[in-house]
């Protein structure tokens, strides 16, 4: 009985980690770490200072807990990872429609982004 508990204690810890580590990040060379305040971003609510179409250059993820990364710009678009709340992620463009491009094929919704 006490094997059988120590392995699904051990999966539950592994799947956790697996699960809540990063699965998608797309950054140039140089990297910044930048916290969200709470005072300046409503985790629950789209950003108040989206990153505007044509917008190239760092943005931190407002979406809570995570945002679904897409392989092309619309929610049609099938998923493949996510970024944290809380997570910079490098804006290559936005386009007309809100869809930022992070780099390696992901696009996410630049209306849960704020532009630093």
């Amino acid at each position: 009985m006490k094997i059988k508990r120590l392995v699904s204690i051990g999966l539950a810890v592994c799947l956790t980690l697996v699960f809540s580590a990063t699965a998608f990040a797309a950054t140039p060379s140089t990297s910044t770490s930048t916290s969200v305040s709470a005072a300046n971003v409503s985790p629950l609510y789209p950003s108040p200072n989206p990153p505007p179409p044509g917008y190239v250059g760092w943005a931190i993820v407002t979406a809570q807990p995570s945002m679904i990364v897409r392989s092309g710009p619309g929610s049609n678009y099938s998923n493949i990872g996510t970024v944290l709340y809380g997570d910079s992620v490098y804006c290559y463009s936005v386009d007309s429609n809100e869809w930022a491009y992070i780099g390696n094929g992901g696009y996410v919704s630049a209306y849960y982004l704020i532009k630093q």
